[in-house]
């Protein structure tokens, strides 16, 4: 709070500031005006003393700016006088004022300039803007190690040895976090061993000439759902047979709150062991972010070391959350529960962060709770939610309970491949469920008219209901071209939002051949058909190359 209310004096600092530097280079224009010493006085005027003059009686200390004095006791010898909002000739034994000229307005503006930027009119000021420096300072220092703390970590580049060649083949499902995190870093110390090792997705999963170890690290999304990364593997499991035995070692990430918790993990390890080509090297392994994750991890890593007898010295510490710096944020707004237990909650961060829509909001629900991550959607300078309450969630019962100026703690995580691409000449969003909040945000950030058209699925007309304003705010001011809503409860014919994207197929596949970002967000299942629907497309026309568009990022995905 303290920091809004020093932004004031700053600015003030700034701009007096800008504007007498200016002065100083003679980059204003003065307008000259200059009083007329050619004037006589009135000589029948009395003579009085200075004490007792009309013009000295009236004239207060603080309206004077400056003082000539006379030089000799000539009649003519006046005192030259500068005001705040004029400049005088004053008789010297009369009082008369000679002549007199306003001030120009440049001279004003310099003159309440030198006051405000130096506080010489008043000691409550001059202290107000002595905070304002010190403010600065503050600011300074704390943006520089915010920057510290949140600078991009650097991306270490593996020396990878050819798919073919390799001896170990470490396979991935996850597109972030601590699951590939982990993966990276045990492949950098495979490597640093001297060994020959291959990294990739699940989803590329193929035939290996001279590999001896097949090591697996999975996360499970959604509803026991493979990561998007590994939604082919399965198939590709069934189709390609190994040259050679393999051995099999699988860790699973996930958090045990969930019912179907590291589900997908499970599948892959047991789908593994079946084939006879196919044999276990290490017990299966599940890492729960819910209980000890880096405790298990190292003791994987131990096992791994054990067996291997290669040394593993990597680091698991990393994983760990406790670090992370919790902010406070001020509920302004919550939208009562409709039919679909759904509803909007507004917050305000108390202090400055740098956000956009599409960056996730971790929430922590207690002092000792792990956090829930919720998308973003930047709405007037507030973080906007869409929170749909579980029977059992912890953090959404949490939500849904919070009132008006209630305070929450959270941290705001950066999600750089889910912004709002303002370079294409046309987005495509697709959503169901909760998964609009972001889209809300980028609509009321898109300021440039692109056209966007927006698919969204539901339960009935009341589950639109909670987004209705934002929607017809956007509509107004042309931010959104086209809404296609599908409903799966409103009537006898159910209608997912992917088969309002099928419905479209001749529309979204120019729009995708012209350019067109396509943006995902709700849950895992629904992406997973609209990425068939789009692969489906793209062997009717491999124009698409959708391949390619992935790798331009023109496929973003956000899903759970």
């Amino acid at each position: 709070m303290l920091s809004r209310w020093l932004l004031i004096p700053i600015l003030i600092i700034a701009i007096t500031g800008v504007y007498l530097s200016l002065e100083q280079f003679d980059l204003i224009p003065v307008e000259n005006q200059s009083l007329d010493w050619s004037l006589s006085p009135d000589e029948e005027l009395p003579l009085e003393t200075i004490e007792n003059q009309v013009f000295f009686k009236t004239t207060t200390l603080d309206q004077v700016k400056e003082v000539n004095f006379p030089f000799s006791s000539d009649p003519i010898d006046y005192y030259e006088i500068y005001l705040k909002e004029k400049s005088v000739l004053v008789a010297q034994h009369t009082g008369e004022v000679i002549d007199q000229v306003e001030n120009p307005f440049t001279a004003l503006v310099s003159y309440y300039s030198t006051i405000f930027h130096t506080g010489s009119a008043s000691p409550l000021w001059s202290v107000i803007l002595g905070i304002s420096c010190i403010g600065i300072l503050y600011f300074i220092i704390s943006g520089c190690v915010i920057y510290w703390k949140r600078r991009p970590k650097k991306n270490y580049k593996l020396e990878l040895s050819s798919v073919q060649d390799s001896e170990y083949i470490v396979l991935v499902g996850s597109e972030s976090g601590s699951t590939y995190a982990f993966a990276k870093a045990f492949t950098q110390q495979l490597l640093s061993t001297g060994k020959k090792v291959f990294l990739s997705d699940l989803n590329h999963y193929q035939q290996y000439e001279r590999a001896l170890h097949l090591i697996i690290f999975t996360a499970t999304y959604g509803d026991g759902d493979a990561p998007t990364n590994a939604r082919k593997f399965f198939d590709r499991l069934e189709k390609i047979d190994q040259p050679r035995s393999l051995f099999v070692s699988v860790v699973g990430f996930g958090s045990s709150i969930y019912p179907k918790y590291n589900e997908f993990g499970k599948q892959v390890y047991h789908r593994l062991v079946k084939d006879e080509n196919m044999k276990p090297y290490l017990p299966y392994t599940e890492v729960d972010e819910e209980h000890q994750p880096e405790e298990t991890c190292k003791q994987w890593l131990q096992l791994w070391q054990q067996k291997s007898g290669f040394p593993m010295e990597l680091k698991v510490d990393q994983f760990s959350k406790s670090n992370i710096e919790k902010q406070k944020f001020k509920v302004t707004h919550r939208s009562p529960l409709n039919k679909d237990e759904t509803f909007i909650i507004s917050l305000q961060p108390t202090s400055y962060n740098d956000y956009q829509s599409g960056d996730l909001l971790e929430v922590y629900a207690s002092e000792t709770a792990k956090a829930r991550q919720y998308s973003i959607a930047r709405i007037q300078n507030k973080i906007v939610l869409s929170v749909r309450k579980h029977e059992h969630g912890l953090c959404s019962t949490y939500l849904a309970n919070c009132h008006k100026n209630d305070d929450i703690m959270a941290t705001i995580k950066t999600n750089t491949s889910f912004h709002f691409p303002k370079d294409a000449p046309k987005i495509i969003m697709v959503a169901n469920g909760t998964g609009i909040a972001p889209f809300l945000g980028m609509l009321d950030e898109n300021k440039t008219n692109i056209p966007v058209d927006l698919y969204w699925g539901g339960k009935n007309i009341e589950s639109l209901s909670i987004y209705g304003e934002y929607l017809e705010d956007a509509h107004k001011k042309q931010q959104v071209s086209n809404y296609h809503i599908s409903y799966s409860r409103e009537n006898e014919v159910v209608e997912y939002v992917q088969h309002k994207v099928a419905e479209h197929k001749e529309q979204i596949t120019t729009d995708l051949l012209q350019g067109a970002v396509i943006m995902i967000c709700g849950s895992l299942s629904m992406q997973n058909e609209v990425l068939d629907l789009l692969e489906l497309w793209n062997k009717e026309n491999p124009e698409i190359q959708l391949e390619q568009m992935y790798k331009n990022q023109k496929i973003l995905t956000d899903c759970y």
